[in-house]
């Protein structure tokens, strides 16, 4: 037997709402919709995939009665039915996987509660309740998602890091701190006294490679951790970049070595006395570092690299005058 029609508005179906734009890379997630996605009541930029708390501030839309007839006319009571039952599995998943987390909790409570309002005194907004409860069916998706997935991938990623880690951390220990034998080692390597130049521009080299790889290994750490313990919202679509960020990183440090050999980058540290050579190699591994760990460091010192090469199209004729960037 057919539902009969509940009473009076709109020419519209019922719509479904987005679930959200892809987020970023780096660090992984999923983003539950679109600028409306902070836990905090203000508009400030969102943190991928948690709720908002400033949906429940969304006005209805306004509608004529006759639009109010037309949608109560087309809409079925099996869709409340429907809709309304999945508020009830919602209310429980909600409490059952966002547990920690009582502010996410009590704002997809706030929610699920706004479209079980609509849908007693206002069912002719039936699309902007089912709105409200497909945001609460993403985020809980992700979050089971992450806790499912994340257990089976975080051993690995783990592991893997961790390899990179050690391998990384005994070059660097080794070109860092014990420098003069390591380049014994490559002047015999390459051939050359070990008194040239050379030899010390390449244990320099090895180093901020090693060094940028460590900031790297230890971001992706930091953010598989914060997205499978702290967000929740971890992906395995985005293991490359976890697989990756050691090997970015030593490319980061080895472009930090370059920027500082062409004089682009100059360092003001006087170390003390006795250190002076500790001091020395000490700063730009910790440049490199940095740059592995915040690989934007590195973008934003290549594009100010560039604005000194690359005159701006303001003054096409005008001689860009060169500078130093300095720390």
């Amino acid at each position: 037997m057919s539902d009969q029609p509940i009473g009076s508005e709109s020419t519209e179906t019922p719509v479904v709402s987005e679930n959200g734009q892809p987020r970023k890379v780096a660090p992984p997630g999923v983003t539950v919709s679109g600028p409306v996605t902070t836990l905090s009541g203000s508009h400030s930029d969102p943190e991928d995939g948690e709720l908002s708390a400033t949906l429940v501030d969304r006005e209805l839309p306004a509608m004529s009665r006759k639009e109010v007839e037309e949608i109560l006319n087309r809409l079925p009571k099996s869709d409340l039915r429907a809709l309304d039952k999945q508020i009830d599995q919602l209310y429980e998943d909600v409490t059952a996987l966002f547990s920690g987390k009582r502010r996410e909790i009590t704002v997809a409570f706030e929610i699920l509660r706004k479209a079980r309002i609509i849908l007693l005194k206002d069912p002719e907004q039936y699309a902007e309740a089912e709105f409200y409860v497909r945001q609460v069916q993403a985020r809980v998706h992700q979050v089971r998602q992450s806790i499912e997935e994340g257990s089976r991938y975080w051993p690995r990623l783990l592991i893997y890091q961790t390899g990179w880690l050690v391998v990384l951390s005994i070059i660097a220990l080794i070109t860092t701190v014990n420098g003069a034998n390591f380049e014994g080692w490559i002047a015999y390597l390459l051939g050359v006294p070990s008194a040239s130049e050379s030899v010390g521009w390449a244990v320099l080299f090895i180093s901020t490679l090693a060094w940028g790889g460590i900031g790297g290994a230890t971001s992706a750490m930091w953010s598989l951790y914060y997205h499978i313990s702290v967000q929740r919202d971890y992906e395995p679509i985005e293991n490359l970049w976890y697989y990756t960020q050691p090997l970015i990183g030593m490319v980061l440090g080895g472009i930090v070595f370059l920027i500082m050999g062409a004089g682009f980058l100059v360092v003001d540290a006087t170390p003390t006395v006795g250190v002076g050579s500790m001091g020395a190699r000490l700063v730009p591994a910790v440049i490199a570092v940095i740059a592995g760990f915040r690989q934007t460091v590195v973008l934003d010192l290549i594009e100010r690299i560039v604005g000194l090469i690359v005159p701006t199209q303001n003054n096409p004729g005008r001689d860009t005058p060169t500078e130093e960037l300095t720390i």
